[in-house]
């Protein structure tokens, strides 16, 4: 996940960036960074951070699409997944960090309350919010492929950001394998995770 060196390198760029061009407010959007909370929030006390989670079932199967190589259990997969909310739950109790349910943005329309939340996290005003979500996702959001990812995960992506933000409706009840269910449920870590944000009651799915 890199070293704080380069994270701090990071951080003093940007803020110079800020400074230079008169901006009131920088922002830094790497989801590896949830392995160094402690370190930012130390680094820059007045730090807000969202943290979106999403169901492990549906990351798993999008990053195996990503990697298709990957070991489904593997750092890459499920282990990434695991590992990443594990290190983001130790700082659930700070005040600075909100932690969002990603197929809740899109609910509640068109007040998206979840998306209110958000906004109100880092004291920027909600009322046009509808208007906000039904722009492409392009003007909000740039990709940049990695090297390791499918050429049919890259065609995805260029797809979805030409269109409104919106959900994606849940994969897996579809497109996981019972060998891949199995797979996730041996992991105690991720199966705890999953009844941690209320995506499951049990592991009798």
């Amino acid at each position: 996940y890199g070293d704080h060196r380069d994270l701090h390198l990071s951080l003093r760029r940007q803020r110079q960036m800020c400074i230079r061009d008169s901006g009131r407010a920088w922002l830094v959007k790497s989801p590896s960074n949830v392995c160094r909370l402690g370190y930012i929030l130390m680094t820059v006390p007045s730090s807000r951070i969202v943290a979106l989670v999403r169901d492990g079932r549906d990351v798993m199967l999008s990053l195996l699409e990503r990697y298709p190589a990957a070991d489904p259990a593997g750092d890459l997969c499920l282990g990434r997944w695991v590992h990443d909310n594990t290190a983001l739950l130790l700082y659930e109790r700070d005040p600075r960090l909100l932690i969002e349910r990603y197929e809740d943005l899109f609910e509640g329309a068109p007040r998206y309350p979840s998306i209110r939340r958000i906004l109100g996290h880092y004291g920027v005003a909600s009322e046009n919010v509808a208007d906000l979500m039904a722009r492409p996702a392009s003007e909000a959001h740039s990709y940049t492929t990695s090297a390791k990812a499918s050429a049919a995960h890259s065609a995805l992506r260029a797809e979805q950001l030409s269109k409104p933000l919106r959900t994606a409706a849940p994969r897996w009840p579809a497109n996981m394998s019972r060998a891949l269910k199995r797979t996730f449920k041996r992991d105690t870590a991720a199966v705890k995770l999953l009844l941690r944000f209320g995506y499951a009651n049990d592991s009798n799915w």
